[in-house]
């Protein structure tokens, strides 16, 4: 089960990228990384973290 921070600390990204127009995709072109990896932070299924 996952944590309640973590839960949190996905959401919070979730609304910050959302409020500034970032899709999943876009965010992942500007922070060089795939689009599955931002994904699994927002669902948090990765081990790493940003």
């Amino acid at each position: 089960m996952r944590k309640p921070s973590t839960i949190k600390i996905g959401k919070n990204i979730q609304d910050i990228r959302k409020s500034n127009g970032y899709t999943q995709e876009k965010l992942a072109e500007a922070i060089e990384v795939s689009v599955r990896y931002v994904s699994e932070h927002r669902t948090r299924q990765s081990k790493t973290f940003i």
